[in-house]
């Protein structure tokens, strides 16, 4: 799942006024987008939330775990965090210290390996992993090599699941229909 809408995204002088331009918290909409998103994932019985330490994200995982039932915890996964790369972050103020920035490549790289460790940890549960906007097209493209993802709306989410085959193993991964997943565009 994405994130909520930014705050930045409708006060861009807001970065102005921040000693982190570059992690900007979620918006008044962005808040209610979770809360939206929690009563399609209502559905599911959600046992676990994992985020990305950027403010956006813990705060729509907060939302989740307030207004789904059993209040599921949420983890923080770093991995899942945003592109560490300058054309995600630039004019969003000053980076911070730390490892040196990353590529696109990089960071699919680092989903696609997250994605797999959080499967296997918490296989036979219903995780919400909730990321940023390039993870959720990473999300698709590790089930369908040849996608072509075109949008990833704030609190968009895909699905995958697997089963246990009649020998106890895990089943292969399947993607879920397009049509059953808010605000994520894709096609093979």
């Amino acid at each position: 799942m994405r994130h909520g809408q930014r705050l930045d995204d409708i006060e861009p002088d807001w970065r102005l006024t921040t000693d982190r331009p570059w992690d900007p918290p979620l918006s008044p909409q962005g808040l209610r987008q979770a809360r939206e998103a929690a009563e399609i994932l209502k559905r599911y019985k959600i046992d676990k939330l994992v985020s990305s330490p950027f403010v956006r994200c813990l705060q729509t995982a907060k939302e989740l775990e307030r207004e789904l039932p059993n209040s599921p915890v949420a983890e923080i996964a770093f991995p899942f965090s945003e592109v560490l790369g300058k054309q995600f972050l630039t004019g969003r103020g000053e980076l911070p210290a730390g490892p040196a920035l990353g590529t696109i490549e990089e960071a699919h790289c680092r989903y696609a390996a997250a994605l797999h460790a959080v499967a296997e940890e918490h296989a036979g549960k219903n995780v919400v992993i909730v990321t940023h906007g390039e993870a959720i097209g990473r999300s698709i493209m590790w089930l369908q090599p040849h996608a072509i993802v075109y949008q990833a709306a704030h609190c968009g989410f895909t699905l995958a699941s697997r089963a246990l085959d009649d020998d106890g193993q895990w089943g292969d991964w399947s993607l879920g229909d397009p049509e059953d997943m808010l605000g994520v565009l894709w096609t093979v």
